[in-house]
């Protein structure tokens, strides 16, 4: 199936600015490093969200209604110019 650009911005923005939830919230630098900084359509490498070092750490997003997800992409966290978990 090809998606016309505006269909594939509805598809990559179903997730932008809903609340999200996480199993911890790590603090860097005095800044709390919220569930809700990963969808907030800001991508820089200051904008990111993250838990604390835990074995099974999660991040969710509540959608909004029941939706079928075909994909879901994730980007590796940087922190000063460092991978984590890469």
């Amino acid at each position: 199936m090809v998606l016309t650009v505006a269909e594939q911005a509805e598809v990559c923005s179903v997730a932008l600015g809903r609340p999200a939830f996480q199993s911890s919230v790590h603090t860097l630098e005095g800044v709390d490093l919220v569930p809700s900084l990963a969808n907030n359509g800001i991508r820089t490498l200051t904008e990111y969200a993250m838990s604390e070092a835990e074995t099974m750490s999660w991040w969710a997003v509540d959608l909004g209604h029941p939706l079928a997800v075909g994909k879901v992409r994730l980007s590796r966290g940087v922190n000063h110019g460092q991978l984590i978990h890469p």
